[in-house]
């Protein structure tokens, strides 16, 4: 979609342009809806009625099949969308997109699909008793069947999308999150038992020296495990020299591909805040020194260096390491279900006591807009200035008062 702004008699329009592939003709088509004003929701709005254009434009054209099935709707989505997108995005739809067809029904005509029974089918997995969904996982599987019939509406299978109409019921989750913000991040001790479980009991050093570089830098689990020794150079700061790390990558694993080549960097982090140069403290660049040791400058720093487990001499896999984390906390008795994401917000937490504002923390972890973050800031900092209420009452010596 692109826009044109145009002013006629001192009126100003914006136009809203999306283009379709005839398939009788195999020219490139246009359609266009006009609005007064260009906001987030005039856009989303704009993008909606182009949709709907496109998809009757596309169904009175009857190239396809109206009686498509939802499972044969998926097989031909997914190729498409990884043409589209990085393939870690396009993995996580295609197995969302595979369970929903599984769950709602893979012989469902898709042009029968209503708002009523995705309606129906969202609110039943967010409240199922046994196993109800987030409410950021339902977000997350109710935009994947939004690519997916959006899809079908651009190609003529619909001619209108029904996920338009889609209302979740959400379910409040305030005091939830309010009890859970604590268990995000970790306590000193907690850090300290979980790496000296790495080192001590488990001898994986490996592991450890990972964990303690997402602690130090904040990076995320991919972000770390794709660094290259070139990644990490010395420039001048002010009046002093610094190490930095330059993130502009993260790690893919191509499942099925063969051994050399299914570890990649993606030539781009997880969001455009990801593209960005870390200061690393002391004891991270002591990390990296003795992990970079020996190594070509596109060499990975962090790989798995236990001999007798799988993967050794290659890149450390998320679900592994979690597994292992599962692990230390349960012999440590660590009443949290920690996962490497755990040792990011853990650093923002720690940068929070320091004092740094919240602006400077967003740019150093790449994420200007995460939730998360601003609540383990928040949280923090409330704690501290809690702590600093109670010790001005002895701030000053008691003087006695003038009879």
């Amino acid at each position: 979609m692109w826009v044109e702004k145009r002013t006629v008699k001192g009126q100003t329009r914006y136009h809203f342009y999306e283009r379709f592939k005839n398939p009788l003709t195999g020219k490139y088509q246009r359609v266009v809806v006009t609005f007064e004003k260009k906001n987030r929701q005039t856009t989303k709005e704009a993008n909606r009625l182009l949709q709907e254009k496109i998809g009757k434009a596309l169904n009175s054209l009857k190239h396809h099949d109206s009686n498509i099935r939802l499972s044969e709707l998926v097989d031909e989505f997914v190729p498409f969308y990884y043409k589209k997108v990085t393939y870690g995005t396009a993995h996580a739809v295609e197995n969302g997109l595979y369970l929903f067809a599984c769950q709602f029904g893979q012989d469902a005509i898709v042009s029968n699909i209503t708002s009523f029974m995705l309606n129906d089918y969202f609110d039943k997995r967010l409240y199922n008793p046994k196993n109800p969904l987030t409410n950021g996982g339902l977000q997350n599987i109710k935009g994947y069947v939004s690519l997916l019939f959006n899809y079908a509406l651009q190609h003529g299978y619909i001619s209108s999308n029904p996920m338009n109409d889609v209302h979740v019921s959400w379910r409040s989750e305030t005091q939830k999150r309010r009890d859970e913000i604590e268990n995000k991040y970790l306590t000193d001790d907690e850090y300290c038992q979980i790496i000296d479980d790495f080192r001590n009991y488990q001898k994986r050093d490996d592991v450890a020296d990972l964990l303690e570089w997402l602690y130090y830098t904040g990076m995320r689990f991919s972000e770390g495990a794709a660094i290259q020794v070139k990644d990490i150079y010395v420039d001048k700061l002010g009046n002093s020299t610094q190490w930095f790390a330059k993130i502009h990558g993260s790690m893919v694993v191509r499942r099925g591909a063969p051994q050399g080549q299914r570890y990649i960097k993606s030539s781009s982090p997880k969001t455009t805040a990801g593209f960005r140069d870390v200061i690393l403290p002391k004891q991270a660049v002591l990390i990296y020194q003795r992990n970079s040791e020996n190594k070509l400058p596109d060499d990975f720093v962090f790989l798995n260096m236990r001999k007798d487990r799988p993967g050794y001499g290659l890149p450390f896999r998320l679900n592994a390491i979690n597994k292992l984390l599962k692990n230390a906390v349960k012999r440590t008795g660590i009443n949290k279900n920690v996962t490497t994401h755990f040792f990011r917000h853990t650093h923002v937490s720690k940068l929070a006591e320091l004092g740094v504002p919240l602006y400077v923390i967003q740019k150093r972890v790449g994420h200007a807009s995460s939730d998360i973050t601003k609540r383990v800031y928040l949280h923090v900092t409330s704690r501290v200035e809690e702590s600093v209420a109670q010790k001005l009452t002895n701030f000053a010596p008691r003087v006695p008062h003038d009879n």
